[in-house]
């Protein structure tokens, strides 16, 4: 009876430890921050999710790098011990849900670029584990050259009355005239005006017309009424 007492005692000691060993195993990053590339004003979200579900908002840490900076620059903690750092403002968020940690960042500025980190909390920079992506800025006035095959065409000083046209054939830039504003205006006055004189000037012609005819009628009943008094005068005289 001691000995299977003993032997459950050692069995269940066997379990917690075994158990704590797994509890307090390190986390594996499964899903890694990628690469990115984005305009002043944008949203990126860099993902990062480890193996197991957990409801620790501490578990993972993110760090920034900001570009132009060396092997040796320093860096900053972005998010840490469940909290954005205060250096980092409202724009930072981190998004916890089953095992993510995923950090999301609005209206990017030219200074958010550089290289962020995903790692588990208390290890290293320099581990494996830890998953580095970074993030490539580009300035709004960049987006706005025209581009052809890969080439940049910096904007030329154009007439206010011409438009540029990119050849796709050559890639050249051609200036066309562009139609003129007043032009185009009193273009669609004439149009409406034009049919109204025409209708106006036909019926003055017919009124003309029909006046004229009026008149020949008139001319020819006085002359056939003066006609007849003058046969019924020589009637009376003979």
């Amino acid at each position: 009876m001691l000995y299977h007492s003993t032997e459950s005692i050692k069995t269940w000691m066997t379990a917690c430890i075994l158990f704590s060993v797994a509890g307090f195993r390190e986390l594996a990053i499964v899903v890694h921050p990628v690469d990115q590339n984005a305009t002043v004003g944008e949203t990126v979200q860099f993902n990062c999710s480890t193996d197991r579900d957990l409801e620790r908002k501490d578990a993972i840490e993110w760090k920034h790098r900001r570009s132009g900076g060396n092997s040796s620059t320093e860096r900053k903690f972005v998010y840490e011990s469940g909290a954005v750092d205060k250096t980092y403002d409202k724009r930072y968020t981190v998004k916890v849900i089953s095992g993510a940690y995923n950090l999301i960042i609005k209206e990017i500025i030219s200074e958010d670029a550089g290289e962020f980190m995903c790692k588990e909390k208390d290890i290293s920079d320099n581990s494996p584990e830890a998953k580095k992506a970074t993030l490539l800025v580009n300035d709004r006035k960049s987006q706005d050259l025209s581009t052809t095959e890969g080439n940049v065409y910096p904007s030329r000083d154009i007439h206010p009355m011409q438009d540029t046209t990119i050849s796709e054939v050559s890639g050249e830039s051609t200036v066309a005239p562009m139609n003129d504003p007043s032009t185009s205006d009193d273009n669609n006055i004439a149009a409406i005006v034009a049919p109204i004189v025409i209708v106006f000037v036909v019926v003055v012609v017919i009124i003309i017309v029909v006046y004229v005819i009026k008149r020949r009628r008139s001319k020819r009943q006085n002359t056939s009424e003066n006609q007849g008094h003058e046969m019924k005068s020589l009637k009376n005289d003979q």
